[in-house]
């Protein structure tokens, strides 16, 4: 076995037992064994989240130089075509390695597989070192944004009531698009107003008294 630090190559052959059957790609994969594991934060993500991942090398092996493993090469491919969407290259510490892959907004949706391996390969050029686990991506998972809301009393009049308002936004919303936020409300038989929220999702609802009197106490906000 020899040590390679450029794995490009080998990306990217990799990548094409993907469009292979499966049968044929569980024979393709190297020496029979689990020598490398990965271990991921959970199994679907959707754009703009982050993959959170620890490897561990099970079975350290090494050259004839005595070098071991200390790259740990890590791709995010597309099941259906082998297209290699993300790729970076992270140290291997005593046989452990953790990191992320930052999925991007304009990711597609559907079924990835996360690939790993390290930089020590056999005569047939090979990665050793290698594992892969299924990733599945949702573009079209429900938004849904939780708002809690209480009387600030102490702050509250006899003209104005005011409420604090704390949105909670989910991952596929932008930092950008939280920013910009607005939350509507009003009161049976009121018109309703609008107070934007600040960068922590938070802001301060003033209702007025007289719109409270005669309605039915209920409070309906809309972000």
């Amino acid at each position: 076995m020899r040590l390679v630090f450029m794995i490009v190559a080998g990306l990217l052959s990799w990548a094409n037992l993907l469009s292979q059957p499966a049968k044929n790609r569980i024979q393709d994969e190297p020496h029979g064994r689990l020598l490398l594991y990965i271990s991921t934060d959970k199994v679907q993500y959707v754009p703009t989240e982050t993959i959170w991942f620890v490897g561990y090398v099970l079975e350290t092996q090494s050259n004839d130089d005595g070098l071991k493993a200390d790259i740990l090469s890590v791709a995010l491919v597309r099941e259906d075509d082998g297209y290699v969407q993300l790729h970076k290259d992270y140290l291997i510490d005593n046989d452990i390695c953790s990191g992320s892959l930052t999925l991007p907004d304009t990711l597609a949706d559907g079924a990835y597989v996360l690939m790993a391996y390290t930089n020590i390969v056999d005569s047939d050029e090979r990665p050793v070192h290698f594992y892969r686990t299924p990733i599945t991506v949702l573009r079209n998972e429900p938004t849904v944004i939780h708002t809690d809301l209480h009387l600030l009393a102490d702050r509250s009049d006899k003209d104005t009531l005011y409420v604090h308002a704390k949105v909670f936004f989910p991952g596929t919303i932008t930092f950008n698009d939280r920013h910009k936020a607005v939350i509507g409300y009003h009161v049976q038989g009121s018109q309703q107003r609008k107070v934007g929220v600040d960068v922590i999702g938070e802001a301060v609802l003033p209702v007025p008294v007289q719109d409270v009197r005669g309605s039915d106490h209920v409070l309906q906000r809309m972000c």
